[in-house]
């Protein structure tokens, strides 16, 4: 799709990486060790930087759940097993203004 992308293993690394350069994108995966991605998308949030999307990574489909997501800062969600065409919409999501954005959901 042409973009790059950087890896990491927790929600630790995620918040160093989202201090240490810009992100117009991010896929957090909600369970992770360490901090969890609701923890770091707290972190994030609360950071003085340029904020990014956060869409949530879970494997959990759960209606109930997907607030709580929401309310930790997140802009969306997607569930495993990722299907191209909501990663294609996650980043459509990206090029429109705040206002104009519709949340990704399953």
């Amino acid at each position: 799709m042409g973009y790059t992308a950087d890896m990491v293993a927790d929600g630790r690394e995620a918040v160093d990486a989202s201090r240490a350069g810009y992100y117009d994108l991010i896929f957090m995966d909600i369970r992770m060790p360490n901090m969890n991605g609701k923890e770091a998308t707290h972190k994030i949030r609360q950071a003085a930087i340029r904020q990014p999307t956060i869409v949530a990574l879970t494997a959990n489909a759960f209606d109930a759940d997907k607030p709580q997501d929401l309310s930790a800062g997140m802009y969306g969600f997607i569930t495993k097993l990722i299907s191209l065409e909501r990663l294609v919409n996650a980043f459509k999501s990206v090029d429109n203004s705040a206002a104009d954005l519709q949340r990704i959901a399953d």
